[in-house]
């Protein structure tokens, strides 16, 4: 039998869930349970295990909410999107190889749940969890070695790893030629960055904000089809080449975020030799860096939406070429050492 107790307020809110040994006929069929955000509390009933035909289970943002156990997702053969994100899952031993059972699971997203509090060796251990195609691991404290045990996540097509204590990349990374998307902001990266990405030809969306890059390699010219790079908050001082000759051959970069760093003039180069960049990128951030001009190629990027150099030490003159940016809608100057406009003849 299944109780709910439902407080009437401004709005239904399920306070509390009892399940006892066998799950009532009409939850037995169920393919989607999303509970997620309904004040949950106490432990996860292990007669979920019983929901066999669940292909999406979500309990996430249930913040006092917690699994004392694992074995009762491997009964949930048929689980594909599985969502626990803010759920404490730190003595929820055997997950990573209970997950490796799923034979169809795609998506996981266990967002802060206190991953690091499981023990690295059953980690080491196992696992088979080759078919996940979408793991989101952020905010769980892991360091680089524990991501060993997912070494054959081949099909991942976005990751993230946001918010834990990488120093270095998963070495299987560079195997993972289907990826999209790899969000590894806030981690403590430091040098050049992660030479794994360089053979990842279909990334169109990376972030690397908040880490200790310093050095942007030449090589992230050869992500043609990036379209997003955040690289705010790191301590980027040296661009190999210059930053001119880098976004010439990003032939589709849409947003080129690098603010708080150190890039100094003479970084950025001069003119951009390629044509494409100029049909594409649209924002250009480069809030709070260390440049004492402007860039000689802003007049090339013709579709540029917005435009931040604020927090610069740019002097002299505002160019009149940036009015010949005729979509700029956003332009942030302030917190520069600027005179005037300078007028066309």
């Amino acid at each position: 039998m299944t109780v709910v107790e439902i407080e009437k307020s401004t709005s239904f809110s399920i306070k509390t869930v009892v399940l006892h040994t066998n799950v009532h006929p009409i939850f037995g069929d169920l393919q989607v349970l999303s509970l997620s955000d309904s004040q949950f509390f106490g432990r996860i009933p292990h007669i979920f295990g019983n929901l066999t035909k669940l292909n999406f289970l979500d309990l996430s943002f249930n913040y006092h909410l917690y699994a004392d156990g694992s074995n009762w997702i491997s009964q949930l053969s048929s689980l594909q999107y599985l969502y626990m994100s803010y759920v404490y899952l730190g003595k929820a031993q055997n997950l990573v190889k209970v997950l490796s059972m799923l034979p169809s699971l795609s998506n996981i997203e266990p967002v802060s749940c206190n991953l690091n509090e499981l023990h690295a060796d059953q980690l080491v251990r196992v696992t088979n969890v080759s078919r996940v195609q979408v793991p989101d691991l952020a905010e769980n404290g892991l360091e680089a070695q524990i991501f060993y045990a997912f070494h054959n996540m081949t099909f991942i097509t976005k990751i993230d790893l946001s918010h834990n204590n990488l120093n270095s990349t998963p070495f299987w990374l560079s195997s993972c030629n289907k990826i999209v998307f790899v969000f590894f902001a806030s981690n403590a990266f430091h040098g050049s960055f992660p030479s794994a990405f360089q053979n990842l030809s279909l990334f169109t969306e990376v972030l690397l904000a908040e880490n200790n890059f310093d050095f942007f390699p030449s090589w992230l010219g050869g992500l043609k089809g990036l379209q997003y790079l955040g690289l705010s908050g790191n301590k980027i001082s040296h661009i190999e080449g210059s930053l001119a000759s880098i976004m010439g051959n990003c032939y589709h970069l849409q947003s080129l975020i690098m603010s708080r760093n150190k890039i100094q003039g003479d970084a950025l180069g001069g003119n951009i030799q390629s044509g494409c960049i100029r049909y594409d990128i649209q924002q250009l951030d480069l809030i709070n860096n260390e440049l004492d001009r402007f860039p000689a190629w802003l007049v090339q990027l013709v579709n540029l939406e917005l435009l931040d150099l604020s927090e610069n030490s740019i002097n002299g003159l505002i160019p009149h070429t940036i009015g010949q940016l005729k979509k700029l809608n956003t332009l942030y100057l302030d917190k520069n050492n600027l005179h005037a406009f300078h007028l066309a003849s």
